[in-house]
C-alpha cells in the first residue's frame, strides 16, 4: 500500500444541472481545485467485489475513527477509483487493467465491479481484447460507460515538485503521533467481546461507527451490559434508521445514554416488560422525556399480582369453554394460546411466570 499527498482538480460535470447546457458538454467545477488530497492506492490483491467493498468499509471506519476524514462518500470527501483486471487461472499474469472513476458509494463499488469483470470476461470469450481506458458507472443502467482512453503509465508525465525539500519523520514524532491514537476499530470490537461477553456480531455492529459504540459504553457502565447491547444493537439502531441518523451521529440520537440506561434498569429489575419498554422508548424518542415518568404517566409498569392475574387467567378460561375443552382433552399446545390471552388483556405487561401460575391455577393442572 501506498500513500500519495496530491492537490485535488476541478471536477468534471458530465450530466450537468443546467437545462440551458446541451448534453454533449461537460462542465468543469473548480471549486475543489488545490484542496490537499490524499490518495491510497492498494497492492492487485483483492479478488472478488465483495473483499473490494468489505476493504473500504474498513478502510472508512479507520479514517474516521482517527479523525482523518469524515467519509461522506456523497460528498465527494472520500472517492474510489477501482482498477479491475481479469486472468484466467491464479497463475496467469492479469491481463490489461480497466479503472472506474469516481465512485462514490460503497455499494456502487460492489456493482460496478460485478458488472465490469463480467463484461471483460464476455469480451475475452468473444475473441475480443480488454482496451486500457477509464470508464465510468451509470448507477441508473447498471453498467460502466467509456469515459476516455488511458495513455501508458510512463506517458503520464508526473514529475517531482520542486518547491518541496525532504521530510524528515523522527522516531521520536513516529511514537507520539502512535501515542495519539484513539482506540480502534478491530481492537474495540476485540474489547468489546471480551470485557461486555457479547456475541462478536454484535461488537461489529457497535463498531461501525465510534460513536455508536461511545452511546454504548456510555449506556453500559449504568446499566446491565448485555441488555445494553441487545437493546443498542436493536430497538436504537430501529429507531435511528428510522429517524435517519448514522451510526456515526449516534451522539444526536435523541434519547441519551443515561436516559436509555434508566429505562433498561427498569427492565432488568421487572418493573416493566419487554412489549412495555418498546412502548416507552418510543414515547421516549417522541417526546424526551424519562422512562419512570412516563411508565408512571401510562400506567405500563409490570403487572404481577397474584390475585389481579387470579382473576384475568380465571375469566379468560371461563369464556372459552371450547379451548378448554380441547386443552383438558390432551391438546396441551392450547396452554400457549391462553398465555397470548392474558398477556394480550393486560396489554403484555404481565410477568410471564405469574401469568403460566395463575393459568394453572384456573385450569386445574399444572403447565405441560
Amino acid at each position: 500500500m501506498r500513500i500519495h499527498l496530491e492537490e485535488d482538480a476541478g471536477k468534471l460535470l458530465h450530466d450537468t444541472p443546467f437545462p440551458d447546457v446541451p448534453p454533449t458538454v461537460s462542465l468543469v467545477d473548480w471549486n475543489r481545485a488545490g484542496v490537499p488530497l490524499v490518495e491510497i492506492v492498494s497492492e492487485p490483491e483483492i479478488r472478488t467485489p465483495e473483499e473490494a467493498a468489505s476493504y473500504l468499509t474498513e478502510l472508512r471506519r479507520l479514517l474516521r475513527y482517527t479523525g482523518v476524514s469524515d467519509g461522506d462518500m456523497e460528498k465527494g470527501n472520500l472517492r474510489c477509483d477501482a482498477n479491475v483486471s481479469i486472468r484466467p487461472s491464479e497463475s496467469a499474469p492479469l491481463s490489461t487493467r480497466v479503472e472506474i472513476k469516481n465512485l462514490n458509494s460503497i455499494r456502487f463499488v460492489a456493482r460496478a465491479l460485478e458488472h465490469e469483470i463480467a463484461r471483460q470476461a464476455a469480451v475475452v470469450e468473444s475473441g475480443g481484447k480488454v482496451v486500457l481506458e477509464t470508464r465510468l458507472w451509470d448507477a441508473d443502467a447498471g453498467r460502466t460507460v467509456p469515459m476516455r482512453g488511458k495513455e501508458e503509465a510512463h506517458d503520464y508525465r508526473y514529475f517531482p515538485e520542486p518547491d518541496l525539500g525532504p521530510l524528515v519523520v523522527s522516531e521520536a514524532w513516529k511514537a507520539e503521533a502512535v501515542q495519539g491514537l484513539p482506540e480502534l476499530p478491530r481492537a474495540r470490537k476485540k474489547r468489546l467481546v471480551s470485557e461486555y461477553g457479547m456475541a462478536p456480531g454484535d461488537a461489529e455492529t457497535l463498531v461501525s461507527g465510534r460513536e455508536l459504540a461511545d452511546y454504548f459504553e456510555a449506556t453500559a457502565r449504568l446499566a446491565p451490559p448485555k441488555l445494553a447491547s441487545h437493546w443498542v444493537t436493536g430497538e436504537v439502531l430501529r429507531w435511528m434508521k428510522e429517524k435517519r441518523i448514522s451510526p456515526e451521529d449516534a451522539g444526536s440520537f435523541s434519547v441519551a445514554p443515561a436516559s436509555l440506561a434508566g429505562l433498561l434498569t427498569l427492565l432488568d429489575k421487572g418493573e416493566v416488560s419487554a412489549a412495555s419498554a418498546k412502548e416507552v422508548l418510543a414515547e421516549m424518542v417522541a417526546s424526551g422525556g424519562e422512562a419512570a415518568a412516563i411508565v408512571a404517566k401510562k400506567g405500563l409498569g409490570k403487572i404481577g399480582g397474584s390475585a389481579e392475574l387470579d382473576a384475568v387467567a380465571a375469566e379468560i378460561v371461563a369464556a372459552n369453554p371450547s379451548q378448554l375443552a380441547l386443552y383438558r382433552s390432551g391438546k396441551t399446545q392450547t396452554f400457549g394460546w391462553f398465555v397470548g390471552q392474558v398477556m394480550k388483556r393486560t396489554g403484555g405487561r404481565a410477568d410471564p411466570a405469574a401469568v403460566r401460575a395463575a393459568l394453572e391455577k384456573a385450569l386445574g393442572s399444572p403447565a405441560p
